[in-house]
């Protein structure tokens, strides 16, 4: 029982830390490929922002599989 929660905990925390650093790399790669469109029309910083972050969750469930891989 104690060894099957370590194992949990440690694949777990693993799959989380590398979904966070392929999060933060494909989140910069879509800030950088928004930033073409900065000042076209009213499209400025905050609507940048609010797209990347309502994007988060469809990109989390591209991730998941590749991290869990990883």
């Amino acid at each position: 029982m104690i060894l099957q929660r370590y194992i949990s905990k440690t694949i777990l925390g693993s799959t989380a830390l590398v979904l966070v650093v392929l999060m933060s790399l494909y989140t910069f790669m879509d800030f950088i490929a928004e930033l073409d469109d900065l000042g076209k029309g009213d499209y400025q910083l905050s609507n940048i922002l609010a797209y990347l972050a309502l994007s988060m969750p469809k990109r989390i469930y591209e991730l998941l599989p590749v991290a869990a891989l990883l």
